[in-house]
């Protein structure tokens, strides 16, 4: 499976978007069921797109991302291009 970098803060997320012309974020919360049977999923089907870099958000380690996205609820998946 591809790996996701993990991000653990705002500047991180934003350095990763605008340093990564395709740019894919995965935000979860580890006790979230759908979540956590979600990412192997996504993570298999990344590893046929390896022009997209992946990244992994902890929406409990930073819940700030939540404002900044309008995110209600997990699991989100957001590509920037």
């Amino acid at each position: 499976m591809k790996p996701f970098q993990e991000l653990t803060s705002m500047d991180e997320i934003d350095s990763f978007i605008t340093s990564n012309q395709l740019a894919f974020l995965f935000l979860s919360r580890p006790n979230c069921s759908v979540c956590v049977s979600l990412l192997p999923q996504i993570k298999t089907v990344m590893e046929n797109y390896p022009s997209v870099k992946t990244a992994y958000i902890n929406t409990e380690v930073i819940p700030e991302v939540a404002g900044r996205f309008s995110i209600f609820t997990v699991p989100v998946l957001i590509l920037f291009f």
